[in-house]
């Protein structure tokens, strides 16, 4: 009998342990997309929802960066100044763009678990990037 009650609480604690995984985390960079994912919780709907977004674009931010800095770095010896502040406005603004992918909610013991995934295409990166070096500059 012992046994029996120690396998239905091992059960429960295996079933409630995987209630708690990141329901959107099967979404990876790829070779065309950066993608992001996390799990954030709260006491409320919107403010776990709002961590979790908050979360993942902060993971994607650092990988989107390195691009824009690898594939936009000025290659010349002069500084200018103009091209500078461009890049710097396109790699702090360019998140505005970003798709979310997987969004879902579960809750356990009155609190609300966000799960989201986010991506952003690299092509949809160059269009921004380069738009905003092609903009005349006020």
């Amino acid at each position: 009998m012992k046994y029996i009650i120690l396998y239905f609480a091992l059960i429960l604690f295996v079933t409630m342990g995987c209630s708690m995984k990141n329901l959107c985390e099967n979404y990876n960079t790829d070779a065309n997309v950066f993608r992001s994912s996390a799990m954030e919780k709260g006491k409320n709907v919107s403010f776990a929802e709002e961590k979790a977004l908050f979360s993942a674009k902060q993971k994607i931010a650092e990988q989107v960066d390195d691009y824009i800095k690898t594939n936009y770095e000025l290659h010349t010896l002069l500084e200018d100044r103009t091209y500078e502040i461009r890049i710097r406005t396109a790699r702090k603004n360019v998140l505005n763009n970003i798709e979310i992918v997987c969004k879902r909610n579960t809750s356990s013991k009155g609190l609300v678990y966000s799960h989201v995934a986010i991506e952003i295409s690299k092509k949809d990166i160059d269009k921004y990037v380069k738009r905003i070096l092609t903009e005349e500059f006020e």
